[in-house]
Parts: structure tokens; sequence; C-alpha cells
């Protein structure tokens, strides 16, 4: 199957995503930032997979946990040039998706020569901002947190997890791929849930 459907918004074709994204980052002129992996794009296909799960089951998932489906905000920690973005955007959960980029280049390149290729339907609502995420603040003002292991060094990695899990606010959705720490397992403030068709493991804050 080339692309999902997503709620009657759009149809993306992987082929499509997979030919606009390869030529964005060959653009790339990447510094390697200490600590840090350059950035590297998860599958297209699994992406899909997950966003549309969680298109699926984000009325269950809130009904049990009496939680809000209103104004819903993405956030992609460590997004590189926004290709988690789009999809999210095109599940129609979100009114607005937004990605923490620390690089300058990579920005300029998903300014450029990335999302421009998807139209003014996905660029208004979708922003990138240059910060470092080991460092961001205000992780709590998002409700479904994404993130693709920012950091080849452990000890990174953990601080990030750790500060993402400590700032989200109670309700929000935590999606980690390649999770470097299972500690989340025994926090009782999270509650694991598993997309059926992706098996994608999220958790949901259920207390501070």
């Amino acid at each position: 199957m080339e692309g999902y459907y997503y709620k009657g918004r759009c149809d993306l074709s992987l082929k499509i995503i997979g030919s606009i994204l390869e030529k964005a980052t060959e653009s790339l002129k990447q510094k390697r930032i200490e600590g840090s992996y350059n950035f590297i794009p998860y599958s297209s296909a699994k992406l899909m997979s997950i966003f549309y799960s969680l298109s699926e089951e984000m009325t269950s998932i809130h009904t049990k946990y009496d939680l809000h489906l209103d104004n819903l905000i993405f956030l992609d920690a460590g997004c590189g040039i926004g290709n988690v973005l789009i999809p999210a955007m095109a599940t129609g959960l979100f009114s607005k998706c937004v990605g923490l980029e620390i690089s300058s280049e990579v920005i300029k390149a998903a300014k450029k020569n990335y999302l421009p290729s998807f139209g003014n339907t996905f660029k208004k609502n979708i922003h990138i901002k240059q910060t470092d995420i080991l460092k961001y603040k205000k992780y709590g003002n998002y409700d479904v947190i994404y993130y693709f292991c920012p950091f080849h060094d452990y000890k990174l990695e953990i601080t990030f997890e750790e500060r993402i899990e400590e700032q989200a606010k109670v309700g929000a959705i935590l999606i980690p791929i390649l999770k470097a720490s299972r500690m989340i397992e025994e926090d009782r403030r999270f509650k694991r849930h598993i997309l059926h068709s992706s098996s994608q493991s999220v958790y949901i804050k259920v207390c501070q």
C-alpha cells in the first residue's frame, strides 16, 4: 500500500515523500553536534503506520484516560528537516505541529527543500524552532511528543528523555522511537499503550 488516507484530509504517497526526502537530505551540509546524530530520517512507511494507528485510536485513548481532544499540539524533539511533521499534520488530529532542531543548516534545508513541497495547507500549521533540546523548558506545552533517539551519547540521551518525562503535562502522549531508558515502564506517572496497527508503544502521563 503506497499511502494511508487520514480522515479525508489528504492521500500521502510514500513514493512522493521518499523522493522529496531524499533530495532534501542530499542538500544538507551538516556539522556534527557533539553527542548527537546527524539527521537520519526514520522510515516513512513506519511513520505512516504509527500515525495511522494513532489517528484510529486517539478517541479511545482519550476516553480511557479522560483527556481532551481539542486543539492538540504535536512536537517532534530533534526534528531534522521536518519529515515527521508532515504525516503528523496529515492525521487531522493537530491544530499545530512543532519541530525542535539545533542545526541552522538542517532548518534551512527544511524550509527551502522539504516543507514547501507539501503546499500551504501544511506550511501554515507547521513550525520549526532552532533550539537545544537538552535545554528546552517548554515540553509541557505539547499534547503529543515524538522523538527518534537524537543522541548517540547514552548519558545525553537519558538526560534528554528524563527532561521530557519530567516536564510533560498530565495527559501528554509520548512516542519514543529507540528509547534508551526503560525506567518509564515502572514509573507510576505513565501508562503504556500499544498502538495495535503499528505495534508502537506510547506512554500517557496520567499524574505528576
